[in-house]
Protein backbone atom coordinates (compact mmCIF):
# COMPACT_ATOMS: atom_id res chain seq x y z
CA UNK A 1 0.00 0.00 0.00
CA UNK A 2 1.30 3.14 -1.02
CA UNK A 3 1.12 6.56 1.34
CA UNK A 4 0.36 9.89 -0.44
CA UNK A 5 1.13 12.75 1.66
CA UNK A 6 -1.57 14.46 3.31
CA UNK A 7 -1.97 18.01 1.77
CA UNK A 8 -0.60 20.53 4.71
CA UNK A 9 -4.30 22.80 4.07
CA UNK A 10 -6.34 19.71 4.78
CA UNK A 11 -4.21 18.92 7.69
CA UNK A 12 -4.25 21.96 9.35
CA UNK A 13 -8.03 22.23 8.51
CA UNK A 14 -8.99 18.99 10.12
CA UNK A 15 -6.97 19.64 13.22
CA UNK A 16 -8.54 22.92 13.52
CA UNK A 17 -11.52 21.30 13.49
CA UNK A 18 -10.92 18.74 16.11
CA UNK A 19 -9.53 21.64 18.65
CA UNK A 20 -13.10 23.24 17.42
CA UNK A 21 -15.29 20.41 18.06
CA UNK A 22 -13.42 18.20 20.71
CA UNK A 23 -11.60 20.96 22.46
CA UNK A 24 -7.47 20.74 22.84
CA UNK A 25 -5.89 17.51 23.55
CA UNK A 26 -5.68 17.57 27.29
CA UNK A 27 -4.57 14.05 28.37
CA UNK A 28 -2.97 10.95 26.96
CA UNK A 29 -4.87 8.09 25.90
CA UNK A 30 -1.94 5.24 25.85
CA UNK A 31 -2.63 2.74 28.07
CA UNK A 32 1.75 2.31 29.01
CA UNK A 33 2.07 6.33 29.26
CA UNK A 34 4.53 7.08 32.12
CA UNK A 35 2.44 10.94 32.46
CA UNK A 36 5.73 12.87 32.41
CA UNK A 37 5.10 15.21 29.71
CA UNK A 38 2.83 17.86 29.77
CA UNK A 39 1.95 18.92 25.91
CA UNK A 40 -0.82 17.12 24.33
CA UNK A 41 -1.70 16.65 20.58
CA UNK A 42 -4.16 14.70 18.41
CA UNK A 43 -2.55 11.61 16.33
CA UNK A 44 -4.34 10.11 13.34
CA UNK A 45 -4.97 6.21 14.58
CA UNK A 46 -2.76 4.05 12.40
CA UNK A 47 -4.74 2.34 9.19
CA UNK A 48 -7.37 4.54 8.79
CA UNK A 49 -8.25 7.56 5.94
CA UNK A 50 -7.38 11.09 6.92
CA UNK A 51 -10.76 12.92 7.21
CA UNK A 52 -13.16 14.79 9.51
CA UNK A 53 -13.94 11.84 12.02
CA UNK A 54 -13.32 11.86 15.78
CA UNK A 55 -12.52 7.69 15.67
CA UNK A 56 -9.80 7.96 13.51
CA UNK A 57 -7.71 10.39 16.24
CA UNK A 58 -6.56 9.73 19.58
CA UNK A 59 -5.43 12.60 22.19
CA UNK A 60 -1.41 11.85 22.85
CA UNK A 61 1.67 13.35 25.24
CA UNK A 62 4.15 14.76 22.88
CA UNK A 63 6.26 11.61 24.12
CA UNK A 64 3.84 9.15 23.39
CA UNK A 65 2.94 10.55 19.62
CA UNK A 66 6.88 10.61 19.08
CA UNK A 67 6.72 6.55 19.32
CA UNK A 68 3.33 5.90 18.22
CA UNK A 69 4.81 7.79 14.96
CA UNK A 70 8.21 6.01 14.42
CA UNK A 71 7.30 2.79 13.13
CA UNK A 72 9.49 0.66 10.28
CA UNK A 73 8.62 2.49 7.62
CA UNK A 74 9.48 5.66 8.91
CA UNK A 75 12.64 4.32 9.93
CA UNK A 76 13.38 2.68 6.52
CA UNK A 77 12.86 6.66 5.10
CA UNK A 78 15.17 7.60 7.15
CA UNK A 79 17.84 5.07 6.40
CA UNK A 80 17.45 6.36 2.93
CA UNK A 81 17.83 9.62 3.05
CA UNK A 82 21.05 9.36 5.05
CA UNK A 83 22.30 7.51 1.86
CA UNK A 84 22.93 10.78 0.42
CA UNK A 85 25.58 11.60 3.11
CA UNK A 86 27.74 8.78 2.10
CA UNK A 87 27.58 9.84 -1.78
CA UNK A 88 31.18 10.24 -3.00
CA UNK A 89 30.29 12.36 -6.36
CA UNK A 90 27.81 15.18 -6.73
CA UNK A 91 25.24 14.91 -9.56
CA UNK A 92 27.73 17.08 -11.87
CA UNK A 93 30.68 14.30 -11.56
CA UNK A 94 32.96 16.57 -8.73
CA UNK A 95 34.30 14.59 -6.35
CA UNK A 96 32.76 15.35 -2.54
CA UNK A 97 35.25 15.21 -0.78
CA UNK A 98 36.59 17.76 2.55
CA UNK A 99 38.53 20.61 0.85
CA UNK A 100 35.55 20.43 -1.98
CA UNK A 101 32.58 20.53 0.09
CA UNK A 102 30.47 23.16 1.84
CA UNK A 103 29.27 21.58 5.34
CA UNK A 104 25.83 23.02 6.73
CA UNK A 105 25.83 25.65 9.63
CA UNK A 106 24.32 23.95 12.67
CA UNK A 107 20.74 24.78 12.28
CA UNK A 108 21.29 26.81 8.93
CA UNK A 109 21.18 24.05 6.24
CA UNK A 110 20.84 20.13 5.70
CA UNK A 111 22.95 19.54 2.46
CA UNK A 112 26.21 19.23 1.74
CA UNK A 113 27.17 21.23 -1.74
CA UNK A 114 29.74 21.01 -4.03
CA UNK A 115 32.29 24.01 -4.13
CA UNK A 116 32.89 24.10 -8.26
CA UNK A 117 29.06 23.56 -8.78
CA UNK A 118 28.43 26.79 -6.06
CA UNK A 119 31.00 28.55 -8.32
CA UNK A 120 29.86 27.68 -11.82
CA UNK A 121 26.14 28.55 -10.43
CA UNK A 122 24.29 29.98 -13.69
CA UNK A 123 22.65 32.27 -11.37
CA UNK A 124 25.06 34.52 -10.19
CA UNK A 125 26.35 36.02 -13.02
CA UNK A 126 22.71 37.65 -13.95
CA UNK A 127 22.47 38.95 -10.86
CA UNK A 128 25.20 40.72 -11.19
CA UNK A 129 24.78 41.82 -14.60
CA UNK A 130 21.77 43.22 -13.59
CA UNK A 131 22.97 45.31 -10.45
CA UNK A 132 26.00 46.60 -12.98
CA UNK A 133 23.45 47.92 -15.29
CA UNK A 134 21.59 49.62 -12.72
CA UNK A 135 24.75 51.24 -11.20
CA UNK A 136 25.11 52.46 -15.19
CA UNK A 137 21.85 53.69 -15.56
CA UNK A 138 21.61 55.38 -12.05
CA UNK A 139 26.12 56.43 -11.86
CA UNK A 140 24.87 59.83 -9.91
CA UNK A 141 22.86 58.04 -7.71
CA UNK A 142 25.54 55.58 -6.63
CA UNK A 143 28.32 58.38 -6.58
CA UNK A 144 26.25 60.60 -4.27
CA UNK A 145 24.80 57.47 -2.20
CA UNK A 146 28.84 56.88 -1.62
CA UNK A 147 29.47 60.07 -1.02
CA UNK A 148 26.80 60.57 1.29
CA UNK A 149 27.98 57.22 3.32
CA UNK A 150 31.76 57.99 3.31
CA UNK A 151 30.73 62.11 4.88
CA UNK A 152 28.64 60.24 7.24
CA UNK A 153 31.24 57.25 8.35
CA UNK A 154 34.65 58.82 7.92
CA UNK A 155 33.78 62.31 8.61
CA UNK A 156 35.10 62.80 4.80
CA UNK A 157 34.88 66.49 4.42
CA UNK A 158 33.61 67.65 0.52
CA UNK A 159 36.83 69.01 -0.88
CA UNK A 160 38.83 66.08 -0.35
CA UNK A 161 36.29 63.92 -2.46
CA UNK A 162 37.54 62.30 -5.41
CA UNK A 163 36.00 63.21 -8.80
Amino acid sequence: MKIYPIPRNLYSSIHHWLKYHYGKADKCENKECNKTCKTFTWAKKRGVSYDYNRKHFIKLCRSCHSKYDFTEKTFERMRQNNLNAKKKICKNGHKLSKDNVYLPIKGKGRWRHCRICKKNNLRKPKVLKKKKAWNEKNINRVREYSRNHARRKFNVKPENYRV
